[in-house]
């Protein structure tokens, strides 16, 4: 079930620096359905491969805005070494 989804066009992850990633995501996701979120205390963010772990810290902030009650765990597949 998507709770958030892409809020802006950012550069492929793979060739930015930890500092250039968290700024790339920063602001990058928008909550998809407010009133399903708030039906949520425990989610759990997807994501196929973490590096410096941007893109679920930028997610769980959106989710934790309009949530704040919500208990947030991250399921990654792969992690890179940068």
């Amino acid at each position: 079930m998507q709770l958030t989804k892409k809020a802006k066009h950012t550069k492929s992850q793979t060739t930015l620096t930890r500092q250039e990633r968290l700024v790339n995501m920063s602001g990058g996701f928008a909550v998809v359905n407010q009133e399903l979120l708030l039906l949520y205390k425990n989610i759990i963010i997807i994501d196929d491969i973490v590096t410096t772990g941007s893109t679920l810290n930028e997610i769980a902030i959106t989710i934790k805005k309009h949530n704040p009650q919500s208990h947030i765990w991250g399921l990654v597949v792969g992690r890179h070494n940068k």
